[in-house]
């Protein structure tokens, strides 16, 4: 067995026996029906997102993908938008994470990093989000577009998860910002639409421990935010 297939028995193995532990309990102690077919639906629902986030196939059918050209969007008019994303250096597990706030002409109004230390690339994702939404209450923003790549970060962020979840606390934070008096609203994007983020997510574990905010493009995104500006795309492969 090669080693991508072992570690992908290894992430289906461990989430189905949790699923199906999760199921037992809701049928023993909330009197739910111990159904197969949905279970086996609940085992997709978590495992694809958390496969597609490590970059490996599935064993439960190879998926598909096509490939598409992809550019970032800019934000509709009266709204701000927010790309964010988390990084983590491999061998090190040092992770960090960044974004960047763009008005609907795409010009720059912030920048923000953070070396958060030792973690998971999900912490991270988690985390710019949770950050992202901090500077922008902080920065009266009302109305927020918070773009994300991490599949799965978006979809704990809108279907919720349970309370026992590793990073419960964070996203309880993250729903209390979107309890607030302001519009926001959350989205996938590819990475090919996020490189700025990803560039302030990368270069996060190289700064000091903290938040730092970034008032003026540094030099070596700036060809980025162009690039952005204008409409330039990339050739991505799109889960079909």
């Amino acid at each position: 067995m090669s080693a991508n297939n072992s570690r992908e028995w290894s992430l289906l193995f461990g989430l189905a026996i949790w699923v199906i532990w999760k199921s037992r309990n809701a049928c023993v102690f909330e009197a739910e029906e111990f159904s197969s077919d949905k279970i086996f639906k609940q085992i997709h629902y978590h495992v694809d997102p958390v496969i597609q986030q490590q970059g490996v196939g599935t064993l439960l059918g190879r998926p598909r993908y096509r490939e598409e050209l992809v550019r970032w969007s800019f934000p509709i008019p009266g709204w701000i938008k927010v790309n964010v994303d988390g990084s983590l250096r491999q061998g090190s597990n040092r992770a960090g994470c960044g974004g960047v706030f763009r008005g609907a002409d795409g010009k720059w109004i912030l920048g923000f990093s953070m070396n958060l230390g030792r973690g998971s690339v999900l912490f991270a994702e988690l985390k710019a989000v949770e950050l992202a939404l901090r500077i922008a209450w902080d920065n009266g923003f009302t109305h927020i577009c918070v773009e994300s790549d991490s599949l799965l970060a978006i979809s704990l962020i809108e279907k919720g998860s349970s309370p026992h979840h590793p990073f419960a606390s964070i996203l309880k934070h993250i729903h209390c910002w979107k309890q607030k008096n302001w519009q926001v609203t959350f989205a996938h994007s590819f990475r090919e639409g996020n490189r700025v983020a990803d560039w302030f997510a990368n270069s996060a574990p190289s700064r000091q421990f903290g938040l730092h905010l970034i008032s003026s493009p540094p030099a070596y995104c700036i060809d980025l935010l162009w690039q952005d500006s204008i409409g330039v795309a990339l050739s991505g492969r799109i889960l079909s």
